[in-house]
């Protein structure tokens, strides 16, 4: 069942954003630090057990999604994801080892935190997070050029949504939480981390898919992401392409319980209305 964290917790994370380049590679999207919940000190228990876990990355082992879940002694919990197009192999390996270790650099002492990397994702926390959607905090950013036909754009953008939610809700994807897809001139993709439920997957998105007018009405590309899951947009190929071209297998969730513990610059149509946005709002409103 979906853990959602309340809205006002958002104003109380600490966001770096960074613009992104064609030719950057796992460059850092978004960093969250959780300071309302606490910080720990060097030499404690979490502090140790937090190192220890980041230190064993490396030597991942590579799984069928990207996907890992830790537990350190019950005291850390993590999970990591590699996007779906990037394969789950010492790239993706590299990519979390990299993420988790600017995650500590940008949220020194911090008990809990959260990065995205173009590529891939980390979080941890004292907290049980496996299997629960959290769609906030979130943040978004967008192109600052404009398309030339902001109708004609929104409409594939739209058609688009709706072609990724379909995606995700088929069985052949059901375990792995991903769709890659591309119309016209547009190209993007969708994920959820594999450990929620295909209902919270579609909550997630919604959220996500409800809000692009907003964030990047007009623009040639955009970017939205949360704990849980994430979208992008573009006006040119930034994924493997080979993804759309042939059907994607279906993976078992990989968990793990440890006892060791890398775009250019940045529409309006929104469908994949399976759960409506103002239930998600009356969700958020009862917290």
């Amino acid at each position: 069942s979906a853990s959602i964290m309340n809205p006002s917790v958002f104003f109380f994370f600490f966001l770096l954003t960074f613009p992104l380049t064609n030719a950057q590679k796992n460059v850092t999207v978004h960093t969250y630090c959780f300071y309302e919940g606490g910080n720990f000190t060097s030499n404690t228990s979490y502090s140790l057990n937090l190192n220890r876990l980041i230190s064993s990355l490396p030597d991942l082992t590579p799984t069928n999604n990207g996907f890992y879940n830790f537990s350190v002694d019950g005291e850390v919990n993590a999970i990591a994801l590699c996007r779906g197009d990037v394969k789950p192999n010492q790239d993706c390996i590299g990519c979390i080892s990299n993420a988790a270790k600017q995650l500590l650099e940008r949220c020194p002492n911090i008990i809990e935190a959260y990065i995205w990397l173009e590529k891939c994702m980390f979080r941890y926390t004292t907290r049980a997070i496996l299997g629960r959607m959290e769609p906030v905090p979130f943040d978004h950013t967008s192109s600052n050029v404009s398309v030339s036909d902001k109708e004609g754009f929104s409409k594939g953008l739209g058609e688009l949504l709706e072609s990724l939610g379909a995606k995700i809700e088929a069985s052949e994807t059901r375990e792995l939480k991903f769709a890659a897809g591309v119309k016209g001139t547009i190209y993007a993709l969708a994920q959820c981390t594999p450990d929620v439920s295909i209902s919270d997957c579609r909550i997630c998105l919604s959220q996500i898919f409800a809000g692009v007018p907003t964030c990047c009405d007009g623009k040639t590309g955009g970017w939205w992401m949360n704990p849980s899951c994430y979208f992008r947009f573009e006006d040119y190929p930034f994924f493997d392409l080979s993804v759309i071209s042939q059907p994607l297998s279906p993976h078992n969730n990989d968990t793990r319980t440890s006892d060791q513990g890398n775009g250019k610059g940045r529409s309006k149509t929104l469908v994949f209305a399976v759960v409506p946005v103002v239930t998600i709002l009356l969700v958020l409103i009862s917290l």
